[in-house]
């Protein structure tokens, strides 16, 4: 048995970069000082209005050049301008406009700027607008390839129009920007998101292609040599992504071994690849790619064997599900935890794209290279890949149909590793020879440990979310699911908690009042095909019939679900939760004072919403209000609301202002604050603490901030 020193050595390693990352980030931060950097960066910076520096690359995104440059005092930051004005890799530039600096998440399940920032190692963001090149770069090999990109690209557009182009422009040049969002959308809940990722698969055509040709010419050795060169210059030339960073490496380090006559150890490899490529960054440990790509080797090489031992399976099918299937098992809980929900079926259609794609390549190739003698000679092979990119589409759609064929939600991370233990147990197992009925009771921990990563404790939470200026607030109890305003940014707030969650179906949406900060997210969300609304509750008042509310009503009629207008006085029970409505109990002529209040109640908790309200709706009320323990202050902190009578007469344990960092209104108001301090009402405000939620954990009611930890 070998002892392998450089497996356990890396093992080691990233056992502790996963204690100085995750468990204690503190040691991390003393260790690489990223907080202390991005300080002085921002010193220098943070009221800058133009910058000058030497472009290091250029990409196209989203119609726009997002360009890495290098300034002068060697601050790498990412500019962003309109395509109409080219810049080359190697010029100087002078960029005027707006610094914009990387965020960390203030919400479950949003995404990291600033870690984004930290792993790809750039300081901030300005968006450009004006630019200027001050002096052209010289001749380099990043300057070559980046023309020559550009020509391939120009073939591309050429040979294939959209969407088939941005598909073909990811899947050979590594220009992920023009993919459009609905295929990368579809694709990606389909479970074949790799086809549109330079990966593996792309340097293993590429290599087999370069070393066929080569060895032809020379000796064996000396092709090899060659073709490692080629798939570097390729890496380059691709963008160097986590997958084709491990892939490449891989094939050096095999290569490698070829040539010095070793013999190749596959967990030795995998190991010195994870080991030079966290070396290299050790941020690549937060990051998908890295694990996906890591797990999708392994179960190929592991899983595989596993999947081909099974002997209830006849042999023609084993052969045709093992790869694919032990893939799937392999990533689905990856995919789960770093992006909220994987297909159960992704391993069927994946029959037929991994082989698919192998001619993908070499025919979208020759359709290039034929087309830029003339695009007529090229026609065939373009209509080809056409095809099959369009059966993937179709294919993708189809699966999604299946009911039930989505998982979604995030596990815990104790469910992932009481399930890798499993699985890992289960494949050592069924690599060795052993009994049928052996075999059949490791069968059995298949389906435990799938059970144990998929089955959620059901507790009640209310999270106030973070959306800036803006409100809203998502209910969960008993798998049911209440979501009252949604405000601005639906895609990198609402949309991701509710996939973190597992949410699929919302029982109901409550809408205050129809201003575009309450009513934005729930326009987006009741457009959204993930998600099925049943019902909405509205205030019956003329003043509140908006065309942004119309519009939300006819997009949830539109979805079967049912539409109910209501005033103070409306009630709904169940299953032990209550809520009723407070406000309004007559027309009003502004539509702050028309929000519909309600207070809900769950176990002996109640909670206030109170929408936009101010001072003279409080007091027309003043005989309904109650006690309440979590309060959610009215118009956002506004001097206009929150009297102190009101505040005697509900009487709050907590008060949790939602507001944006900054913003012209100045929210939440110093009055308001004063007020909240003097009847000594702990206050927590959404652009301070990020997300505000409490929940019931395990028969202790708790509240926890998203930035600042939990209070019970």
């Amino acid at each position: 048995m070998k002892k392998r020193p450089i497996v356990w050595t890396c093992f080691g390693y990233i056992v502790f970069l996963l204690i100085i990352l995750l468990v204690k980030p503190e040691w991390g931060e003393t260790l690489f000082r990223w907080s202390a950097a991005e300080e002085e960066v921002k010193k220098r910076y943070v009221n800058t209005g133009e910058i000058q520096g030497e472009v290091l690359s250029v990409e196209i995104k989203k119609q726009q050049y997002q360009i890495r440059i290098r300034l002068q005092d060697g601050t790498i930051c990412i500019g962003i301008v309109p395509i109409e004005k080219q810049v080359f890799p190697g010029d100087t530039i002078k960029l005027k406009g707006k610094v914009r600096w990387p965020e960390p998440p203030a919400n479950p399940g949003e995404w990291d700027g600033q870690l984004y920032a930290r792993t790809h190692r750039f300081s901030f963001y300005m968006q450009g607008e004006q630019i200027q090149v001050i002096e052209k770069g010289k001749r380099s090999l990043q300057r070559l390839l980046f023309l020559w990109k550009q020509q391939l690209s120009d073939g591309i557009d050429r040979q294939w129009s959209m969407p088939w182009s941005g598909i073909m422009k990811s899947i050979l040049l590594g220009q992920r920007g023009e993919v459009e969002p609905l295929i990368k959308d579809t694709w990606s809940q389909a479970g074949i998101a790799h086809v549109i990722a330079i990966s593996g698969l792309h340097l293993t055509v590429l290599s087999q292609a370069v070393f066929c040709f080569l060895k032809r010419f020379q000796r064996i050795r000396t092709a090899q040599a060659e073709t490692m060169a080629v798939i570097w210059l390729y890496v380059v030339f691709t963008g160097g992504a986590i997958a084709t960073l491990r892939a490449a490496l891989m094939f050096t380090i095999q290569t490698l071994a070829a040539l010095l006559n070793r013999e190749e150890d596959t967990p030795t490899t995998l190991a010195l690849t994870a080991g030079i490529l966290l070396l290299i960054q050790p941020l690549y440990l937060l990051e998908a790619g890295f694990w996906l790509s890591f797990s999708a080797v392994l179960a190929l090489r592991y899983g595989r064997v596993w999947i081909m031992s099974l002997p209830f399976l006849p042999y023609r099918i084993r052969r045709k599900i093992a790869a694919s299937l032990a893939v799937s098992l392999m990533v689905t809980p990856i995919s789960l935890w770093f992006f909220y929900q994987s297909s159960i079926w992704g391993f069927v259609l994946n029959f037929w794209v991994l082989p698919a794609m192998g001619a993908v390549i070499p025919i979208g190739l020759a359709s290039l290279m034929l087309g830029a003698i003339h695009p007529a000679l090229g026609a065939g092979f373009s209509e080809v890949v056409r095809f099959i990119l369009w059966s993937f589409q179709k294919g993708s759609e189809l699966f999604l149909q299946i009911p039930g064929g989505m998982l979604r939600g995030q596990p815990s991370w104790y469910k992932l590793i009481v399930y890798y233990l499993l699985l890992g147990s289960v494949i050592y197992y069924f690599s060795k020879p052993s009994p049928y009925g052996k075999r059949m009771v490791y069968g059995l921990c298949l389906s435990v440990l799938t059970f144990i990563l998929f089955y959620r404790v059901s507790f009640w939470r209310i999270i106030y979310l973070d959306v800036g200026q803006g409100d809203c607030a998502v209910i969960e109890w008993k798998n049911r699911v209440w979501i009252i305003d949604a405000g601005p940014q639906y895609d990198s707030v609402l949309k991701p908690y509710l996939l973190q969650r597992g949410i699929k179906e919302i029982e109901g949406i409550i809408l205050s009042h129809p201003d575009w900060d309450h009513i934005e997210g729930l326009l987006a969300l009741s457009e959204d095909s993930n998600f099925k609304i049943k019902g909405l509750w509205e205030a019956q008042e003329k003043v509140q019939e908006t065309e942004y509310r119309q519009q939300l009503e006819q997009n949830i009629s539109r979805q079967g679900g049912e539409i109910r207008k209501i005033r103070a006085g409306y009630q709904l029970s169940y299953n032990g939760m209550h809520w009723k409505a407070i406000s309004p109990v007559k027309e009003y002529p502004d539509i702050n004072q028309s929000s519909l209040v309600v207070q809900f109640q769950i176990e002996d908790i109640k909670f206030l919403f109170t929408g936009d309200i101010d001072v003279y709706t409080e007091a027309d009320q003043a005989g309904l209000w109650e006690k309440v323990q979590i309060l959610k202050v009215a118009h956002h902190g506004s001097r206009s609301s929150s009297s102190l009578e009101f505040l005697i007469k509900v009487d709050p344990r907590l008060a949790v202002i939602s507001c944006e960092r900054q913003h012209a209104y100045g929210h939440p108001h110093p009055e308001v604050l004063e007020r909240l301090q003097k009847e000594n009402i702990e206050c927590v405000v959404t652009d301070d603490a990020g997300a505000v939620w409490v929940e019931n954990r395990w028969g202790k009611v708790c509240y926890s901030t998203f930035k600042e930890g939990g209070t019970e």
